[in-house]
């Protein structure tokens, strides 16, 4: 008897941006209004009644896809498929096609192997999902004024996607004082690991428990010498601060992941799976719901990814 399988994905809205653009690419403008209507009901149902309800939704919508960009970004998540059919109305991560967590930080990295130009590329995901929303405001344009959607985007996406990563970014590092220089050591930060060829994830969660002693650190990257730099930089930066360290440590562990999805882990448990050994799918469906616990059974579900399986690229059938 051959095998099967039912998938069943769940969102609280299945309408994306691709939906209003059918509808406008056919010349159904008054569908438009009843699918708004409908987005407002599901996901905005907050500005039922409001005035100028539909070019508030939109504001919603860019403030929400914002918000899901900063958190890509600052978990090293990689959509590959970034189309308008793939980004949710409520700005949630749906339908990924290929993706990927980062292995060694690589900026341009490409998860999926038919995106020959680098469109969904890591850095170029914020422009990407800007671009959504501009074409997004083509297809409202009938039922909202387009130069209001334009304004909108431009005094909320960037602002807020910049304001929301910087936080995160500071939040990963264990800085809870402000400080003007703060942008510019995330930004050496990145430029270091990416040198260093050290993993994104294992390196924060390194990070988390810094005391002083490097080694933990440096011992995980192939050249040290730009992340022996960088923390030199960022222990004169932890001087300003006056939490207590095992409280830095505590906060930084509750948002620095210890296990993500990574592709390889993923085959091992497909090719166990295709073997009738389910275990490895059921302990990652485990460290998935709490990736920021220890599990020390689980260990092995956070190892690196050896050099052959860095940084795969993928198709939409993987």
């Amino acid at each position: 008897m051959g095998k099967g399988a039912i998938v069943l994905r769940l969102s609280p809205t299945w309408v994306r941006f691709g939906t209003f653009e059918y509808f406008n690419s056919t010349g159904e403008h008054s569908k438009l209004q009843t699918l708004a209507d409908y987005v407002i009901d599901e996901s905005f149902p907050h500005l039922k009644g409001a005035e100028s309800a539909y070019l508030k939704m939109y504001g919603e919508i860019v403030k929400n896809t914002a918000l899901t960009i900063a958190k890509w970004q600052s978990v090293g998540f990689n959509h590959g498929v970034m189309n308008t059919d793939n980004m949710s109305i409520d700005g949630r991560t749906i339908d990924y096609g290929p993706f990927a967590f980062l292995d060694d930080y690589k900026k341009e990295y490409i998860c999926n192997h038919t995106d020959t130009d680098g469109q969904y590329r890591f850095s170029n995901q914020p422009a990407t999902a800007r671009w959504n929303l501009e074409r997004l405001a083509v297809a409202l344009s009938p039922i909202i004024n387009h130069d209001e959607m334009e304004e909108i985007l431009d005094d909320i996406f960037r602002p807020m996607l910049e304001k929301v990563y910087s936080g995160l970014m500071q939040e990963k590092l264990g800085l809870y004082k402000e400080d003007e220089e703060d942008n510019y050591l995330s930004y050496e930060l990145l430029k270091s690991l990416e040198l260093a060829n050290v993993d994104y994830t294992d390196f924060f969660r390194k990070l988390s428990r810094f005391d002083g002693d490097k080694s933990p650190i440096l011992d995980i990257c192939i050249n040290r010498v730009y992340v022996e730099k960088w923390l030199d930089t960022y222990e004169l930066r932890l001087e300003k601060e006056d939490m207590p360290v095992q409280k830095r440590h505590e906060k930084m562990l509750a948002v620095n992941p210890k296990y993500v999805l990574k592709n390889h882990i993923l085959q091992e448990a497909i090719e166990l799976a295709q073997k009738d050994d389910f275990s490895m799918v059921n302990n990652l469906l485990k460290v998935a719901y709490k990736p920021f616990d220890e599990h020390k059974e689980l260990e092995h579900l956070c190892k690196r990814a050896p050099m052959s399986s860095k940084n795969l690229k993928l198709s939409c059938s993987s």
